[in-house]
């Protein structure tokens, strides 16, 4: 259950009038639509150079030139062949040096697109409204090009200047679960994730995306949005932790800490993607970072980058400090017996110590482990630290993953001797809970591209420190479960389903998805301790697919069965399954991942997801090399989200 805040604008007295020119695109405006019933594709109005409203008609089956575009904003989600209500914004930045057009879109076929709209722009961000309500928004630069001529319109429209605007907050509870989780609106999306637990509360910070990196002409333009928690089982969005407040902001991943008293959410800033960024330089004396003030940075013409935080008395209400403090973009910064310590990576290589937020970051290694040379290519970006039980553990973007091999050791590369942590998390973070657990937050890549849904297991720790991966019993659906005979074909309709097995394979065997135009293999080899999800034809074992190790051992400079693409990826540390073991498959339609998502647990030991893009199985079928004994079989309906 998730109690959400939605936001939406309350507007007082507005003077509206016709407008003529594009005079009011200078300030704050609210431009109202009338209701529109779509016929043709037509400008709606259109004032030369700077803002064009119109209705085309796409088809999501034949792709064209904007395909991609409107594929990422979500445009499709309601009708394959869709109307849709598309602004062009022609803006610039204040010198005009640059010159970019950025689109806002609505598909006219959703449910709340019906009756009046309007067109808001507060000088930040440019949105879609009904009766206040936010329905879609990007950013684009500080103001709007000059027009190039007067305004002409098709439908009557209205315009207010400077309307006096609020922005709010309505509460809404939800039945909906924080373990496959999509923010509140139609075509957002969960971005990096950032865990921390504290005082029996846990937090999950996240980037809000829309069109999959694409607002703000593809540099992100990212706020930092708060999940708590005290149970697992019953959620509060908590108001945004850093909004975008400027037309230059746009926040990378950080951590969340309390230190002295006060909770501290460290992040990024990205400005680079903007331009005129400055971030602190390193002292090669001191090797510490000069802390800058923005307001400082403002004075000498640029605009902030790097590393910057914001404080709270209550881990709920959070500050912004305005200075940036280190180069990194995506900081991760932990607390320990002498201080803080902060992991840079992006653009501030090297790990870092301070006393506290407020001393300066001194480094303590120019080359870490993580910063590359490994065979697995990781990136250094948004490195999550942690420790339990003593052993030390590193996972570092899409495919690093570090660990001691003794309690308190040095780190060692892991996923290049074959141990695999990711199972289709990008970028996951871990945190503590309650006495001796270790949760672990990410997000599944959309097929059409970066962010996605936000996914949450629990880690296990095996002898060695090992680690494995299983779902959070808080946060798994429960249906009515029904016995079925997998020794014939199992029925599937357009619904979500929880299978569950017990089982006993001598040899390998596979759970078969299929449909009338395509089929795909969940395929398990208990003896070899591997597992793999890909497509093959109805009724056959589906070609091998190396892992991720393997597939670099090749030379693979972009591999083809990353874990990451969670699409056809495969396990190769399973372990040996001689033994009775359970088997538990999550079948999930998902409207806004336009497929099917398929969520596996195997032994309780190690999970792995899939998501399968216009993909919708109404077969499921066993395929075995040798008889499977298979002791208990059960399907049940779930919810289907989002």
């Amino acid at each position: 259950m998730i109690t959400r805040k939605i936001p939406y604008y309350e507007f007082g007295a507005m003077d509206f009038f016709a407008p003529q020119n594009g005079d009011f695109l200078k300030k704050s405006f609210y431009l109202a639509l009338p209701p529109v019933t779509p016929e043709q594709e037509q400008v709606l109005c259109e004032i030369p150079g700077a803002l064009t409203l119109r209705i085309i008609r796409r088809s999501y089956t034949q792709p064209g030139e904007d395909h991609s575009s409107l594929c990422k904003e979500g445009c499709f989600d309601f009708s394959n062949d869709e109307w849709i209500l598309e602004a062009a914004l022609r803006m610039q930045t204040p010198d005009t040096a640059r010159q970019e057009t950025y689109f806002l879109r609505l598909p006219l076929s959703a449910p709340f697109a019906k009756g009046k709209l309007g067109l808001y722009f507060d000088g930040v961000r440019i949105a879609f409204l009904k009766e206040g309500e936010l329905l879609n928004e990007n950013y684009g630069m500080d103001e709007f090009c000059p027009p190039e001529g007067p305004l002409s319109a098709a439908i009557p429209v209205q315009v207010a200047s400077e309307p006096p605007v609020t922005l709010c907050w309505r509460e809404e509870t939800t039945e909906m679960s924080a373990g496959f989780y999509f923010p509140h609106g139609w075509n957002t999306n969960v971005g990096d994730v950032m865990t921390f637990t504290h005082n029996g509360a846990y937090h999950i910070a996240y980037l809000l995306d829309r069109r999959h990196h694409g607002s703000r002409g593809g540099h992100g333009a990212h706020a930092i949005y708060h999940l708590t928690s005290q149970d697992l089982l019953h959620w509060e969005e908590q108001k945004p932790i850093a909004a975008v407040d400027a037309p230059w902001v746009t926040y990378g991943t950080g951590t969340m800490l309390y230190h002295g008293g006060r909770y501290y959410m460290v992040y990024g800033l990205h400005t680079e993607r903007y331009g005129k960024d400055l971030a602190p330089a390193l002292d090669p004396e001191t090797q510490t970072y000069e802390r800058l003030s923005f307001e400082k940075i403002f004075t000498k013409g640029s605009l902030p980058a790097g590393a910057t935080y914001s404080t709270s008395e209550d881990g709920l209400h959070f500050t912004p400090s305005r200075e940036v403090f280190h180069a990194a973009r995506n900081p991760s910064t932990y607390t320990d017996e002498k201080g803080i310590l902060l992991y840079g990576g992006y653009r501030g290589h090297g790990v870092f110590r301070a006393e506290s937020m407020h001393h300066p970051f001194r480094m303590i290694e120019a080359t870490p482990l993580f910063a590359g040379g490994s065979i697995m290519k990781n990136t250094t970006e948004c490195p999550a630290f942690f420790e339990w039980k003593g052993y030390r553990y590193l996972i570092v973007g899409f495919t690093g993953y570090f660990r001691s091999r003794t309690p308190g050791g040095e780190f060692f590369d892991a996923a290049a001797e074959g141990e695999q942590i990711y199972d289709g998390l990008s970028v996951p973070m871990v945190a503590s809970f309650g006495e001796d657990r270790r949760l672990i937050a990410g997000w599944i890549q959309s097929p059409f591209g970066w962010g996605g849904a936000m996914l949450q297991r629990e880690l296990i720790q095996t002898e060695g420190g090992k680690l494995g991966t299983k779902w959070i019993p808080e946060l798994t659906p429960k249906g009515v479960p029904r016995p079925i005979d997998l020794q014939k074909e199992v029925e599937l309709r357009q619904e979500s389903y929880l299978l569950k097995l017990e089982l006993q394979a001598p040899g390998r065997f596979a759970l078969c998805f299929s449909c009338s135009t395509a089929a795909c293999n969940l395929e398990i080899d208990p003896i070899r301790g591997r597992a793999q999800i890909g497509k093959a034809e109805p009724g056959k074992f589906g070609a091998p697919i190396p892992t991720p190790l393997e597939e670099r051992l090749t030379g693979a400079e972009k591999p083809q069965y990353d874990p990451r693409a969670v699409k056809d990826h495969a396990l190769g540390d399973l372990g040996t399954l001689t033994k009775p073991f359970t088997l538990r498959l999550m079948l999930r339609l998902s409207r806004r991942l336009h497929g099917t998502v398929l969520d596996i647990e195997l032994a309780g030991r190690k999970t792995m997801i899939s998501v399968r893009q216009d993909f919708y199985p109404t077969a499921l079928t066993l395929l075995q090399e040798k008889p499977v004994i298979i002791l208990n079989q059960s399907l049940a309906v779930i919810p289907t989200v989002e």
